[in-house]
């Protein structure tokens, strides 16, 4: 680290002996010095007094880059500058949702972003991110499936890294099987997602009449009704809100 500094001390020094420190020449070999050293390209400059209370409150260890700009330039101004910004965390909700999942993303330095966005596998589909919190930016995708997630800073570079969905459950209940028998028609139900309401269930005629249950097991996803040998439409709901609607005739068989 120490070799480090003393580089960047160095093309400051030959730096201040050829250009003023406002110049827009002046500017690009500080670009170039932040580049190398790893950090962002923006460029700043500020009073020293508020560069070390700036340097001070981080934890990059700028002391020794700005301490090296001051004396090389020789001028009460020095360069600030930031670090490149990094993906920190990306967390995927696990609770099931059934329109859309939200992605938090944690980054360093989300002033030095532009914007962040994820594209699905197939890149069919782009989904923005809006920041939430200082460095933590939120997106809402509405597919299961793997993601690309692209973070673009304002210096044009983009940083990437992926994650997976698999919470979004829109799909409603199935019969899993029926029966007739001695005037009754009883259903078994089964989900692949979200906990069947069976207090959603009823049944519809081809007259429009509609049947409630006349028994419910909600811990084996059961239910019987009356039957009179008619066309059934069956209805029901998970506890998310999907919607599965059944035409049931006493030879059809699921």
């Amino acid at each position: 680290m120490k070799n480090f500094d003393k580089k960047i001390h160095e093309a400051l020094k030959k730096a201040s002996r050829k250009i003023s420190m406002n110049s827009d020449e002046a500017k690009k070999i500080m670009k170039k010095c932040a580049v190398l050293g790893g950090m962002s390209a923006t460029v700043v400059f500020i009073p020293v007094a508020n560069a070390a209370i700036t340097s001070a409150g981080t934890s990059l260890g700028l002391t020794a880059f700005l301490s090296a700009t001051t004396i090389a330039l020789g001028t009460s101004s020095v360069l600030m500058v930031m670090p490149n910004a990094v993906i920190k965390k990306v967390t995927v909700e696990k609770e099931l949702r059934r329109l859309e999942s939200e992605v938090i993303v944690v980054v360093d330095n989300s002033d030095e972003i532009s914007e962040v966005y994820a594209s699905s596998e197939n890149e069919k589909k782009w989904y923005k991110g809006s920041l939430e919190d200082r460095n933590i930016f939120t997106i809402s995708v509405d597919e299961n499936g793997g993601y690309k997630l692209i973070v673009v800073c304002k210096d044009g570079r983009e940083i990437y890294d992926t994650f997976s969905v698999n919470n979004i459950d829109n799909i409603g209940p199935r019969i899993a099987n029926y029966f007739v028998e001695e005037g009754y028609i009883s259903f078994s139900f089964d989900a692949s997602g979200a906990d069947i309401n069976m207090n959603s269930l009823y049944a519809i005629n081809e007259a429009g009449n509609i049947y409630k249950p006349l028994t419910i097991d909600s811990n084996i996803g059961y239910a019987q009704f009356e039957y009179y040998q008619e066309n059934l439409e069956i209805h029901i709901e998970d506890n998310l809100g999907n919607q599965a609607i059944y035409k049931v005739t006493p030879k059809e068989e699921y």
